[in-house]
């Protein structure tokens, strides 16, 4: 509901259709860096604060988060994960 409960924070958005979009477009106002993964992106690519990236796979044992399609991108300082599954 506050955006600004993310300022200066690294968050993941899983999920790429218009909640996810939303969040991470509101969030980035605030956050530090914001990654949006969308099942349908075919490479990772970076607009201001946000980057797309393809789908979220898993969390390695170190925080790494692995996205699909061996994408060279792996944060490790992902201080929160949101999974973007809609509206009401």
């Amino acid at each position: 509901d506050a955006p600004e409960a993310f300022k200066g924070k690294t968050v993941l958005c899983v999920g790429g259709r218009a909640s996810g979009a939303d969040l991470a477009r509101e969030i980035s106002h605030h956050a530090q860096h914001v990654y949006l993964s969308d099942s349908t992106c075919q490479s990772a690519r970076q607009d201001g604060k946000v980057t797309l990236v393809p789908k979220t796979i898993g969390v390695d044992s170190e925080g790494k988060i692995q996205f699909d399609l061996d994408c060279p991108i792996q944060p490790d300082n992902v201080d929160t994960i949101i999974f973007c599954s809609g509206y009401d």
